[in-house]
């Protein structure tokens, strides 16, 4: 892993090339293309701790969900 004083070392000496091809990747992830663009996960990706379905996903919402109107509910009652 690199330190900070490398990282901004290695940052000053990017040139303008090289800048405008980074930024092409970007650009191609933003128009939805994933296997040639560039896709930033940042510190985001030491928070995933499983890979669900979208089945389960979704089945966590909707009781999530029914668990928010039981409790407002009770309030109301």
């Amino acid at each position: 892993m690199e330190n900070k004083e490398a990282k901004l070392a290695q940052e000053q000496g990017i040139d303008v090339k090289a800048l405008m091809e980074e930024n092409r990747h970007y650009e191609l992830t933003y128009r939805g293309d994933i296997d040639h663009g560039a896709v930033l996960l940042g510190q985001s990706i030491g928070i995933i701790d499983d890979i669900k379905s979208v089945k389960d996903i979704l089945d966590d919402v909707v009781k999530g969900a029914e668990a928010s109107i039981k409790r407002i509910n009770s309030l109301i009652s």
